[in-house]
């Protein structure tokens, strides 16, 4: 929805660019030229701009991960987000490895999280890659979309 948008802002913008340097096609075929120019540079430019600021390619990949929830946090001025990292490892391993960070938009599936964080509960979460996350959705690049507690083995 938001890349429609911004691409008929840019397509409205090219058009505005050709009138103005033209003058209305009153100087001419090289003003014209001038302005249409412009215009092409302008829609190069949105397509390259539009795409970045509105997240590309959602199933960039999928997957799972397991491993204790230890951070949940809203970040953001403007666009508030739900970010939160997950220790992989268990032991010493867990100090070893970096922290699995991710992006929580469905409020279910934050609930679900925020219950688990400090629990000391194991959790599997699924997610799903951004190429290029969209800035409002969170910054981490994985967009969590499920939260399972596995059972575990009482011995």
């Amino acid at each position: 929805m938001w890349y429609i948008i911004l691409a008929s802002i840019v397509w409205i913008a090219s058009i505005v660019v050709v009138f103005k340097v033209s003058d209305r096609f009153d100087r001419g075929f090289y003003a014209f030229a001038d302005g249409l120019v412009a215009a092409i540079i302008l829609v190069v430019l949105g397509f390259f701009a539009v795409p970045a600021t509105t997240g590309i390619y959602r199933g960039y990949s999928e997957g799972e991960r397991t491993g204790y929830v230890t951070k949940i946090s809203v970040k953001g001025i403007i666009w508030k987000t739900y970010e939160g990292e997950m220790q992989i490892g268990v032991g010493e391993m867990a100090a070893l490895q970096e922290p699995f960070k991710f992006s929580i938009t469905d409020k279910t599936v934050l609930k679900k999280v925020s219950a688990l964080a400090g629990s000391g509960k194991k959790a599997r979460l699924k997610y799903i890659e951004w190429l290029v996350m969209p800035f409002k959705i969170g910054e981490s690049g994985y967009e969590l979309i499920k939260v399972d507690v596995p059972l575990t083995r009482k011995d």
